[in-house]
């Protein structure tokens, strides 16, 4: 399955569906307020972070399209899927 989110301009297999909700979903990134130190912050507040866009359904699963390695959240209601 290949997914397109937001703009449309990231075309993403999905890898797996994760079981944990947006909210609780976390990763690692770069702080803007300290640089050089990393935080670690939810999918759902990510997105309103950086997209300004309040997730509707936080307690939604997240899916993964990243790599094992290092996995890429999005929230389920983030994408829509061409046939």
């Amino acid at each position: 399955m290949v997914v397109c989110y937001l703009t449309c301009l990231n075309k993403k297999k999905v890898n797996r569906l994760v079981t944990l909700k947006c909210q609780e979903c976390s990763f690692s990134k770069k702080s803007r307020q300290n640089p050089g130190e990393v935080e670690e912050v939810s999918v759902a507040d990510y997105y309103w972070e950086v997209y300004k866009h309040r997730l509707k359904y936080p307690n939604a699963p997240a899916l993964d399209v990243g790599s094992k390695k290092k996995p890429t959240y999005i929230p389920l209601e983030a994408w829509f899927t061409f046939l």
